[in-house]
C-alpha cells in the first residue's frame, strides 16, 4: 500500500525493508541481550569486573554500528531531503526576505508618526501654557528632549492605529544581564549544557546546588 505523496513511498513497508537488510545486525544485538540479562545486579569480585566492562564494550560497538546503519540506510531519505529543502528554499527565502524589508518599512514609519507627534505634542504645551520658576521668571522648556515628553496611552495609540508594534528582543550584554529574573525561564537542557561546560572547564563541587556524581566511562 503506497501512502498518499508525492513521490508515492512505500511507508508502510520500509521497517519490513531495513529488517531484511539488517538481519546480521538483528542477530548481533539479540545475542549481545542475551548477554546483557546476565549481568549481576552488584559486582562483587574481579572477574565480574571484567566481565562488565567487556560488554560495555561490547554494548557501545554495537551502538555505533546500529548508528553508522542508520544513517547509511536513511542516506537516501536524508539525500532527498536536502535536494526538496534546497528546491523550496529559494522561495521561501525571498519571500522572507521581502517581508523582513516590508516589516521594517512599516516599523520605520510607525516610529516617526511617534517622534513626530511628540515634538508636536511638546510643542503645544510648550505654547500654550506660561511656565514660570519659583521666583516668577519665565522658564525656558525648549531645552527638553523629547524623550523626557510623555504621551498619554491614547496619543501613542493614534501614532500607529494601522501598523500594530511589538516588542522583541534587539541582543543583550551578558555582563549586564539580571539573570535571577530569568532564572524560571531557563529550559532544563540550556542549564544542564551551562553546568556541563562549567564542570569541563572548572572541575565538580564548585557551584551550590548542583549534585556531583561520578560515572565509570
Amino acid at each position: 500500500m503506497f501512502s498518499n505523496n508525492l513521490f508515492n513511498i512505500d511507508i508502510d513497508n520500509i521497517e519490513l525493508l531495513l529488517a531484511e537488510a539488517n538481519k546480521d545486525l538483528l542477530n548481533k544485538h539479540g545475542n549481545l541481550v542475551n548477554k546483557i540479562s546476565k549481568i549481576p545486579s552488584e559486582i562483587s569480585n574481579p572477574n565480574e569486573v571484567e566481565l562488565v566492562q567487556n560488554l560495555l564494550t561490547e554494548v557501545k560497538s554495537l551502538g555505533k554500528q546500529w548508528s553508522k546503519t542508520r544513517l547509511k540506510d536513511g542516506k537516501p531519505f536524508t539525500d532527498a531531503t536536502k535536494i526538496v529543502k534546497n528546491w523550496f528554499g529559494p522561495y521561501e527565502d525571498y519571500l522572507k526576505n521581502k517581508a523582513k524589508n516590508a516589516n521594517q518599512l512599516l516599523t520605520d514609519f510607525a516610529i516617526s508618526q511617534q517622534e513626530k507627534l511628540r515634538e508636536e505634542a511638546l510643542e503645544e504645551y510648550l505654547n500654550e501654557e506660561e511656565h514660570y520658576d519659583e521666583e516668577g521668571h519665565e522658564e525656558n522648556l525648549g531645552y527638553l528632549p523629547n524623550s523626557d515628553f510623555k504621551l498619554n496611552d491614547e496619543t501613542e495609540a493614534e501614532t500607529v492605529i494601522n501598523v500594530p508594534l511589538a516588542w522583541q528582543v534587539k541582543g543583550y550584554n551578558i555582563s549586564n544581564l539580571p539573570l535571577e529574573e530569568l532564572r524560571e525561564y531557563f529550559s532544563d537542557h540550556s542549564i544542564r549544557m551551562a553546568l556541563k561546560k562549567h564542570l569541563d572547564n572548572n572541575g565538580p563541587n564548585l557551584l551550590e546546588g548542583v549534585e556531583y556524581e561520578q560515572i565509570a566511562e
